[in-house]
Protein backbone atom coordinates (compact mmCIF):
# COMPACT_ATOMS: atom_id res chain seq x y z
CA UNK A 1 0.00 0.00 0.00
CA UNK A 2 1.43 3.38 -1.02
CA UNK A 3 2.30 5.89 1.67
CA UNK A 4 0.69 9.33 1.79
CA UNK A 5 2.90 12.27 2.76
CA UNK A 6 2.12 15.93 3.40
CA UNK A 7 4.89 18.50 3.09
CA UNK A 8 5.64 22.06 2.07
CA UNK A 9 6.49 22.54 -1.58
CA UNK A 10 10.01 23.19 -2.82
CA UNK A 11 11.46 25.38 -5.52
CA UNK A 12 11.54 23.42 -8.76
CA UNK A 13 8.10 21.87 -8.24
CA UNK A 14 6.35 24.53 -10.31
CA UNK A 15 5.84 22.33 -13.42
CA UNK A 16 4.37 19.50 -11.32
CA UNK A 17 2.16 21.90 -9.36
CA UNK A 18 1.06 23.61 -12.59
CA UNK A 19 -0.02 20.26 -14.04
CA UNK A 20 -2.03 19.52 -10.89
CA UNK A 21 -3.66 22.97 -11.09
CA UNK A 22 -4.68 22.38 -14.71
CA UNK A 23 -6.15 18.97 -13.79
CA UNK A 24 -8.24 20.50 -10.98
CA UNK A 25 -9.49 23.82 -12.36
CA UNK A 26 -10.89 25.24 -15.58
CA UNK A 27 -8.07 27.74 -15.89
CA UNK A 28 -5.83 28.95 -18.70
CA UNK A 29 -2.15 28.13 -18.97
CA UNK A 30 -1.41 31.84 -19.05
CA UNK A 31 -3.26 32.38 -15.78
CA UNK A 32 -1.43 29.49 -14.10
CA UNK A 33 1.94 30.73 -15.36
CA UNK A 34 1.14 34.18 -13.96
CA UNK A 35 0.50 32.75 -10.50
CA UNK A 36 3.73 30.77 -10.39
CA UNK A 37 5.75 33.71 -11.74
CA UNK A 38 4.30 36.29 -9.36
CA UNK A 39 2.70 34.75 -6.27
CA UNK A 40 4.18 31.30 -5.67
CA UNK A 41 6.26 30.79 -2.53
CA UNK A 42 7.05 27.16 -1.61
CA UNK A 43 6.72 27.90 2.10
CA UNK A 44 3.09 28.88 1.41
CA UNK A 45 2.12 25.72 -0.47
CA UNK A 46 1.11 22.43 1.15
CA UNK A 47 1.24 19.28 -0.96
CA UNK A 48 0.00 15.73 -0.50
CA UNK A 49 1.60 12.81 -2.31
CA UNK A 50 -0.06 9.44 -2.72
CA UNK A 51 3.01 7.31 -3.16
CA UNK A 52 5.05 9.13 -5.81
CA UNK A 53 2.08 11.02 -7.29
CA UNK A 54 1.24 14.61 -6.39
CA UNK A 55 -2.43 14.14 -5.57
CA UNK A 56 -3.50 17.43 -3.94
CA UNK A 57 -2.24 20.87 -2.96
CA UNK A 58 -3.37 24.18 -1.54
CA UNK A 59 -1.82 27.62 -1.19
CA UNK A 60 -1.75 29.92 1.85
CA UNK A 61 -1.79 33.59 0.94
CA UNK A 62 -0.94 35.91 3.83
CA UNK A 63 -3.76 38.31 4.73
CA UNK A 64 -4.88 40.44 7.67
CA UNK A 65 -8.37 40.78 9.13
CA UNK A 66 -9.47 44.08 10.62
CA UNK A 67 -9.91 43.50 14.36
CA UNK A 68 -10.42 46.25 16.95
CA UNK A 69 -9.20 48.80 14.42
CA UNK A 70 -5.91 46.96 13.79
CA UNK A 71 -4.79 44.18 11.41
CA UNK A 72 -4.76 40.61 12.76
CA UNK A 73 -2.72 37.92 10.93
CA UNK A 74 -4.64 35.28 8.98
CA UNK A 75 -4.26 32.83 6.11
CA UNK A 76 -6.25 32.76 2.87
CA UNK A 77 -6.73 29.25 1.48
CA UNK A 78 -6.31 29.54 -2.28
CA UNK A 79 -6.52 27.10 -5.21
CA UNK A 80 -7.16 24.06 -3.03
CA UNK A 81 -7.44 21.13 -5.41
CA UNK A 82 -7.31 17.33 -5.59
CA UNK A 83 -6.80 15.38 -8.81
CA UNK A 84 -10.12 13.81 -9.86
CA UNK A 85 -8.90 10.22 -9.47
CA UNK A 86 -7.87 10.90 -5.85
CA UNK A 87 -11.02 12.62 -4.62
CA UNK A 88 -13.28 11.37 -1.81
CA UNK A 89 -10.32 9.92 0.12
CA UNK A 90 -10.03 12.66 2.74
CA UNK A 91 -6.90 14.18 1.21
CA UNK A 92 -8.14 17.78 1.16
CA UNK A 93 -9.44 17.57 4.72
CA UNK A 94 -5.98 16.38 5.76
CA UNK A 95 -4.38 19.32 3.97
CA UNK A 96 -6.81 21.78 5.60
CA UNK A 97 -6.03 20.33 9.03
CA UNK A 98 -2.32 20.72 8.32
CA UNK A 99 -2.89 24.29 7.08
CA UNK A 100 -4.63 25.14 10.37
CA UNK A 101 -1.77 23.61 12.37
CA UNK A 102 0.81 25.50 10.29
CA UNK A 103 -1.17 28.73 10.64
CA UNK A 104 -1.25 28.43 14.41
CA UNK A 105 2.51 27.83 14.50
CA UNK A 106 3.05 30.94 12.38
CA UNK A 107 0.86 33.09 14.60
CA UNK A 108 -2.21 33.32 12.35
CA UNK A 109 -5.46 33.90 14.21
CA UNK A 110 -7.93 33.06 11.46
CA UNK A 111 -8.29 31.07 8.25
CA UNK A 112 -10.45 32.32 5.39
CA UNK A 113 -11.45 31.08 1.95
CA UNK A 114 -13.92 31.67 -0.89
CA UNK A 115 -15.79 28.54 -2.04
CA UNK A 116 -16.48 28.33 -5.76
CA UNK A 117 -19.86 26.57 -5.40
CA UNK A 118 -22.64 25.67 -2.98
CA UNK A 119 -21.38 22.10 -2.72
CA UNK A 120 -17.92 23.37 -1.73
CA UNK A 121 -19.51 25.68 0.85
CA UNK A 122 -21.08 22.61 2.45
CA UNK A 123 -17.76 20.77 2.30
CA UNK A 124 -15.87 23.59 4.01
CA UNK A 125 -18.64 23.94 6.61
CA UNK A 126 -17.99 20.31 7.54
CA UNK A 127 -14.30 21.30 7.96
CA UNK A 128 -15.15 23.98 10.52
CA UNK A 129 -15.59 27.06 8.33
CA UNK A 130 -18.68 29.25 8.61
CA UNK A 131 -20.24 31.84 6.28
CA UNK A 132 -18.67 35.14 7.26
CA UNK A 133 -18.07 37.68 4.49
CA UNK A 134 -20.94 39.38 2.67
CA UNK A 135 -21.00 41.07 -0.72
CA UNK A 136 -23.64 43.27 -2.30
CA UNK A 137 -24.12 43.05 -6.06
CA UNK A 138 -25.67 45.99 -7.90
CA UNK A 139 -26.35 46.09 -11.65
CA UNK A 140 -26.92 49.34 -13.53
CA UNK A 141 -27.90 49.81 -17.15
CA UNK A 142 -25.77 52.24 -19.10
CA UNK A 143 -28.45 54.94 -18.95
CA UNK A 144 -28.67 54.56 -15.15
CA UNK A 145 -24.89 54.73 -14.86
CA UNK A 146 -24.82 57.89 -16.98
CA UNK A 147 -27.28 59.55 -14.62
CA UNK A 148 -25.14 58.65 -11.59
CA UNK A 149 -21.84 59.72 -13.17
CA UNK A 150 -20.12 63.07 -12.85
CA UNK A 151 -19.25 65.27 -15.81
CA UNK A 152 -16.47 64.49 -18.31
CA UNK A 153 -13.93 66.88 -16.73
CA UNK A 154 -14.39 65.54 -13.21
CA UNK A 155 -11.39 63.20 -12.96
CA UNK A 156 -7.79 62.54 -13.96
CA UNK A 157 -6.48 59.04 -14.55
CA UNK A 158 -3.39 58.23 -12.49
CA UNK A 159 -0.98 55.29 -12.39
CA UNK A 160 -1.64 52.58 -9.77
CA UNK A 161 -0.02 53.14 -6.39
CA UNK A 162 -0.56 49.85 -4.55
CA UNK A 163 0.43 51.25 -1.17
CA UNK A 164 -2.08 54.05 -1.59
CA UNK A 165 -4.70 51.47 -2.60
CA UNK A 166 -4.02 49.54 0.61
CA UNK A 167 -4.59 52.70 2.64
CA UNK A 168 -7.72 53.54 0.67
CA UNK A 169 -9.22 50.07 1.23
CA UNK A 170 -8.51 50.25 4.94
CA UNK A 171 -10.11 53.69 5.23
CA UNK A 172 -13.21 52.55 3.37
CA UNK A 173 -13.55 49.35 5.43
CA UNK A 174 -12.80 50.81 8.85
CA UNK A 175 -16.37 50.16 10.06
CA UNK A 176 -16.45 46.59 8.76
CA UNK A 177 -14.59 44.52 11.37
CA UNK A 178 -13.26 41.25 9.98
CA UNK A 179 -12.70 42.63 6.48
CA UNK A 180 -9.66 41.35 4.60
CA UNK A 181 -6.73 43.78 4.46
CA UNK A 182 -4.46 42.84 1.59
CA UNK A 183 -0.85 43.95 1.23
CA UNK A 184 0.45 45.91 -1.79
CA UNK A 185 1.89 42.63 -3.11
CA UNK A 186 -1.48 40.85 -3.06
CA UNK A 187 -3.29 43.83 -4.59
CA UNK A 188 -0.70 44.01 -7.36
CA UNK A 189 -1.14 40.27 -7.97
CA UNK A 190 -4.94 40.59 -8.10
CA UNK A 191 -4.66 43.46 -10.57
CA UNK A 192 -2.26 41.41 -12.69
CA UNK A 193 -4.52 38.36 -12.71
CA UNK A 194 -7.41 40.59 -13.71
CA UNK A 195 -5.37 41.83 -16.70
CA UNK A 196 -4.49 38.27 -17.67
CA UNK A 197 -8.21 37.53 -18.03
CA UNK A 198 -8.90 40.65 -20.05
CA UNK A 199 -9.68 43.09 -17.24
CA UNK A 200 -8.09 46.34 -16.19
CA UNK A 201 -7.53 48.73 -13.29
CA UNK A 202 -8.79 52.28 -13.37
CA UNK A 203 -7.31 54.72 -10.82
CA UNK A 204 -8.61 58.28 -10.74
CA UNK A 205 -7.89 61.46 -8.85
CA UNK A 206 -10.73 63.88 -8.21
CA UNK A 207 -11.42 67.00 -6.20
CA UNK A 208 -13.11 64.72 -3.62
CA UNK A 209 -10.22 62.27 -3.33
CA UNK A 210 -8.77 59.24 -5.13
CA UNK A 211 -10.64 56.06 -6.10
CA UNK A 212 -10.08 52.88 -8.07
CA UNK A 213 -12.00 50.12 -9.84
CA UNK A 214 -10.86 46.66 -10.91
CA UNK A 215 -13.09 45.63 -13.80
CA UNK A 216 -13.46 43.00 -16.50
CA UNK A 217 -15.95 41.80 -19.13
CA UNK A 218 -17.07 38.26 -18.25
CA UNK A 219 -19.74 38.28 -20.96
CA UNK A 220 -20.70 40.36 -23.98
CA UNK A 221 -22.13 43.75 -23.11
CA UNK A 222 -21.28 43.50 -19.38
CA UNK A 223 -18.66 45.33 -17.37
CA UNK A 224 -18.14 43.59 -14.03
CA UNK A 225 -16.49 45.76 -11.39
CA UNK A 226 -14.86 43.22 -9.10
CA UNK A 227 -13.65 45.85 -6.64
CA UNK A 228 -14.68 49.48 -6.25
CA UNK A 229 -13.10 51.69 -3.61
CA UNK A 230 -13.08 55.40 -2.87
CA UNK A 231 -14.70 58.10 -0.79
CA UNK A 232 -18.38 58.65 -1.58
CA UNK A 233 -17.72 62.01 -3.20
CA UNK A 234 -15.21 60.53 -5.67
CA UNK A 235 -17.36 57.63 -6.89
CA UNK A 236 -19.39 59.56 -9.52
CA UNK A 237 -16.12 60.59 -11.16
CA UNK A 238 -14.87 57.00 -11.03
CA UNK A 239 -18.12 55.90 -12.69
CA UNK A 240 -17.55 58.51 -15.38
CA UNK A 241 -14.14 56.97 -16.00
CA UNK A 242 -15.65 53.49 -16.32
CA UNK A 243 -18.22 54.74 -18.81
CA UNK A 244 -15.44 56.35 -20.83
CA UNK A 245 -13.40 53.12 -20.77
CA UNK A 246 -16.16 50.52 -21.24
CA UNK A 247 -18.72 50.40 -24.08
CA UNK A 248 -20.85 48.00 -22.01
CA UNK A 249 -24.65 48.01 -21.79
CA UNK A 250 -24.66 46.89 -18.15
CA UNK A 251 -22.36 47.51 -15.20
CA UNK A 252 -22.28 44.93 -12.40
CA UNK A 253 -20.66 46.02 -9.13
CA UNK A 254 -19.33 43.73 -6.39
CA UNK A 255 -19.39 45.84 -3.24
CA UNK A 256 -19.04 45.82 0.54
CA UNK A 257 -22.50 45.56 2.08
CA UNK A 258 -22.53 49.17 3.31
CA UNK A 259 -20.96 51.24 0.53
CA UNK A 260 -21.89 52.91 -2.75
CA UNK A 261 -25.44 52.54 -4.11
CA UNK A 262 -26.66 51.87 -0.57
CA UNK A 263 -29.86 49.84 -0.37
CA UNK A 264 -29.72 48.65 -3.98
CA UNK A 265 -28.99 45.20 -5.35
CA UNK A 266 -28.77 41.91 -3.46
CA UNK A 267 -26.59 40.84 -0.54
CA UNK A 268 -25.19 37.29 -0.44
CA UNK A 269 -22.41 35.33 1.31
CA UNK A 270 -19.00 35.74 -0.35
CA UNK A 271 -16.45 33.89 1.74
CA UNK A 272 -16.05 31.74 4.85
CA UNK A 273 -13.82 31.83 7.91
CA UNK A 274 -12.84 29.97 11.06
CA UNK A 275 -10.74 30.90 14.10
CA UNK A 276 -7.43 29.11 14.52
CA UNK A 277 -7.19 29.95 18.22
CA UNK A 278 -9.54 30.39 21.15
CA UNK A 279 -11.04 33.69 20.12
CA UNK A 280 -14.12 34.59 18.06
CA UNK A 281 -14.15 36.03 14.58
CA UNK A 282 -14.23 39.85 14.59
CA UNK A 283 -17.68 41.46 14.50
CA UNK A 284 -18.66 45.08 13.96
CA UNK A 285 -21.36 47.41 12.78
CA UNK A 286 -20.91 46.56 9.10
CA UNK A 287 -20.51 43.11 7.55
CA UNK A 288 -16.94 41.96 6.82
CA UNK A 289 -15.81 42.14 3.19
CA UNK A 290 -13.30 39.90 1.41
CA UNK A 291 -12.93 41.61 -1.95
CA UNK A 292 -10.41 41.42 -4.80
CA UNK A 293 -10.86 39.08 -7.78
CA UNK A 294 -9.07 36.12 -6.18
CA UNK A 295 -11.93 33.73 -6.93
Amino acid sequence: MSKNTISLAKWGMQPELSALWMDCFSDTRRGVRYFFANAFRPENCLTLRAGETLAAALYLLPVRLLRDGAPAPAQYIYAAGTRPEFRSRGYMRALLNCAAYLGRRRGDLFSILLPASESLSRYYAACGYEPYFLRRTVTLGRDEAEREAAGPRSYWEVLPDYRAMVALRRAQLRGAAGSALWSPREIAYAAGVNRVYGGNLLCVKTAKGEAYALFRAPEAGVCEVVEWMGPQGALPALLRGLLDRCPADRFRFRLPENSAFAGEGAVAPAGMAKPLREEPLPAGEDAPYLGLPLD
